[in-house]
């Protein structure tokens, strides 16, 4: 499965922000809750309360050398945070740091086993890291899908946060949906949800198909935006440049933009005639396109739910602590 990280930035503005100061507005006999988000290049780190305030953020490169290695790091992070929470005062009063550990992993996961099915990037099949991790911190560990556990963390802290029931999307380099029912992602299968997965008619070559996500993910607009034109966009760039071109004009680049909002919408009004008009989160890099992508995307979307309602677009608020987040939520949740 491709990562569907939102890379964007929680700003100072936020309020599941710190800057690092030591905080004054948790109160004392809560706990505090540790959530390690592990990503295909840095693992994020969070120490939050219940309610999701970040009292202290930070990251490490992943390291790559397979399971083992992987396992060592969300090790050595728990001890790291647990450190960080005893020295910089965190831990005032008779606030203790809560004893199950959240942590997600990407891929394909089974988080009725604990098990993580397959990773590309990480490298491991079949891995049981729920109970390695428990095994070896001595400690209740809960392994989650990392976009089903965004998905969470949007639906508890962030713009799901008063919606009891909706979807959450995540376009960034992959295309993955998740139903969120009285704030739990579902999955009834460790492959619920890879929506990008889906063959569409290519527009490009009208006898042949290809995936929803190489049409409609942040990387997919740009690789095809160069296939088309290889002068118009160097190899490192991506969706915000798609953007920036189609914005300036090119009509290659509005062309590409075009057909994913349109593809997009489609799905979108798919999922929305099985589940109904819920509200959909949009999260992923894919969101910083702002109103070129949110206004457009809203008006397809509206052509095509001709019955029972439109679903409202939401954009996502976590940033990349979404997943991290989702960690703190899934540590806390029975």
């Amino acid at each position: 499965m491709s990562n569907h990280s939102d890379t964007t930035p929680t700003t100072a503005s936020s309020p599941h922000h710190t800057t690092g100061q030591p905080p004054t507005r948790h109160q004392p006999t809560q706990s505090l809750i540790l959530g390690i988000d592990v990503g295909g290049t840095n693992i994020k780190r969070v120490i939050a309360t219940a309610v999701g305030e970040i009292l202290h953020e930070s990251s490490t490169p992943t390291p790559q050398g397979g399971p083992n290695t992987i396992e060592t790091a969300i090790v050595a992070a728990v001890g790291d945070l647990e450190t960080i929470a005893h020295r910089d005062g965190l831990l005032t009063g008779e606030a203790t740091i809560h004893p199950t550990i959240g942590v997600c992993v990407p891929g394909i996961v089974d988080e009725s086993t604990g098990v993580a099915i397959h990773s590309a990037n990480l490298h491991w099949d079949n891995l049981p890291l729920q109970a390695r991790l428990t095994d070896t911190l001595a400690r209740p560990v809960r392994l989650g899908h990392d976009v089903r556990t965004g998905a969470r963390g949007e639906f508890r802290f962030g713009a799901g946060k008063h919606r009891e029931h909706g979807c959450y999307i995540a376009i960034g380099t992959g295309i993955y949906l998740v139903t969120v029912i009285a704030g739990t992602p579902l999955a009834f299968h460790p492959w619920t949800g890879e929506i990008g997965q889906l063959p569409v008619p290519d527009p490009d070559a009208p006898t042949h198909t290809r995936t929803v996500e190489t049409l409609c993910s942040a990387a997919g607009m740009a690789r095809r935006v160069r296939a088309l034109d290889p002068q118009l966009l160097p190899p490192q760039a991506g969706a915000k440049e798609v953007f920036a071109l189609a914005a300036a004009g090119n009509p290659v680049a509005q062309h590409c933009v075009d057909d994913a909002i349109d593809y997009l919408a489609t799905i979108i009004a798919h999922a929305a005639a099985i589940l109904g008009p819920v509200p959909m989160v949009i999260g992923g890099g894919l969101r910083l396109a702002g109103s070129q992508l949110f206004s457009p995307l809203q008006a397809a979307l509206a052509a095509r739910c001709t019955a029972g309602g439109v679903p409202e677009l939401i954009p996502a608020e976590l940033g990349n602590l979404s997943q991290a987040l989702g960690c703190v939520a899934l540590a806390t949740t029975a």
